[in-house]
């Protein structure tokens, strides 16, 4: 994705964060003609704008920014130590859920074994977990001074007795940033062992530095969660003597062979794609732009095409991509456009990041008349809200939840420790 909502770069005991703007997005349309009458009046500004202290709950129970669980409305924190604490929106209130329990884990990458502490939780017989290593937790890795462990549910075709996924990402960068996993294993909850490579590892080079290529085989949470038979994902692996690297797509060959080699897709814009059951939509470089194709494994076909650069003058948010300078956002699960009119905003908004969900679309930015606010559109009633004078703009990570709830972490800046401020969108 590319969104940055911070830069985060993690040293040997500290997180040192740089920390901007967010942002989320949403049509025209005055919020206090939407002709809901559940929120008083007297909550609007004269521009219509709801100032966020009075529908907002602060609340310290999470101290640090909150990340996203594989299940809705479960969201977890992570310190330098790699100590993981779990929390859960319940009736609008966000509550700390204890680990189920912990797994002491020894992942090999690149000849060398990487320990680390998985905190897992399970939830209706499904089971998520994280865990970090740090040069400062072992001395003794010379290869890696950072790596980031996620488990979770193996593919449901992939499924393997009782084993779980484990993935890692070694890029430091990404701590509060959508992960990059360069390193996939089966791992056997009975033993606590990795129990051999997800995928194979026939063709993986090593680079002069010791460290196997991270780009011969990557996952991202998104193309994980798609539910197929076959597994896609993404490699560099035809362009290793290459100074520019194109990504291109691939597919796992299916349960039990592993044959990962068969190619799917070349040269693809951005590590995004959607899956249907009867073919991939993905985007794709222009001279004066990129266009979304649709691949249905015979022929491309062109969806629709966009001008400017993807990289710079849109925001891509699961399925919908936002336009930044006009305020259109397309989403290509439903096939539909939908307009934002930033004048709501006051003069001179500037979008800093855009969130989308299956019900929400949601801006964040700034205006000089305004300052920062944030802007929620429904799109299942059309109706729009804006949250207005926010004073503190270290908002570090947004989340909306299935279930209506709007969550921002808001970090100190003098000790990187945060609190949350929790909306439930259903009330308005």
């Amino acid at each position: 994705m590319n969104r940055k909502i911070t830069s985060v770069m993690l040293s040997i005991l500290t997180i040192t964060t740089l920390f901007t703007s967010c942002t989320l997005s949403k049509p025209s349309t005055n919020p206090s003609e939407s002709g809901n009458n559940t929120i008083q009046e007297s909550l609007y500004d004269e521009n219509g704008r709801i100032d966020y202290t009075k529908v907002f709950q602060q609340t310290n129970t999470a101290t640090l920014p909150l990340m996203k669980t594989d299940f809705d409305g479960v969201y977890y924190t992570m310190d330098t130590q790699g100590t993981v604490r779990f929390f859960r929106i319940i009736d609008g209130v966000l509550t700390e859920q204890q680990a189920t329990g912990v797994y002491n884990v020894s992942a090999k990458l690149s000849g060398q074994s990487i320990p680390a502490s998985i905190y897992y939780i399970t939830i209706d017989g499904k089971t998520n977990g994280y865990g970090l290593y740090t040069f400062s937790s072992n001395y003794n890795i010379m290869l890696y001074d950072y790596v980031f462990f996620k488990l979770c549910e193996l593919p449901a075709s992939f499924a393997y007795g009782n084993n779980l996924l484990l993935l890692a990402d070694t890029d430091k960068s990404r701590f509060y940033e959508e992960k990059v996993y360069s390193e996939q294993f089966y791992f056997d909850p009975e033993t606590s062992e990795t129990d051999g490579y997800f995928l194979s590892e026939a063709q993986r080079q090593t680079g002069m530095d010791g460290i196997k290529m991270t780009d011969y085989k990557m996952f991202t949470d998104e193309i994980l969660s798609q539910p197929f038979d076959e597994i896609y994902f993404y490699t560099s692996r035809a362009y290793v003597a290459d100074e520019v690297k194109y990504v291109d797509v691939y597919t796992s060959g299916g349960y039990d062979t592993n044959v990962d080699n068969i190619r799917v897709l070349w040269d693809i814009l951005g590590m995004t794609f959607y899956r249907t059951a009867d073919g991939i939509y993905y985007f794709n470089k222009t001279e004066d732009g990129f266009t979304l194709y649709f691949y249905d494994n015979y022929n491309d076909d062109i969806i629709k095409e966009f001008s400017g650069n993807y990289s710079t003058d849109f925001v891509r948010s699961g399925t919908s991509i936002l336009e930044k300078a006009s305020g259109m956002f397309y989403d290509i699960k439903s096939n539909k456009e939908y307009k934002f009119d930033y004048n709501v905003f006051g003069s001179g908004f500037v979008v800093t990041d855009y969130i989308f969900t299956d019900k929400y679309a949601a801006i964040i930015g700034e205006s000089p008349s305004g300052g920062l606010q944030i802007g929620i559109y429904d799109i299942t009633d059309n109706n729009v809200i804006i949250f207005n004078n926010f004073t503190n703009r270290n908002m570090e990570k947004i989340h909306i939840s299935e279930s209506g709830n709007l969550i921002i972490s808001v970090c100190y800046e003098s000790n990187y420790t945060a609190y949350q401020l929790v909306c439930d969108l259903n009330k308005f």
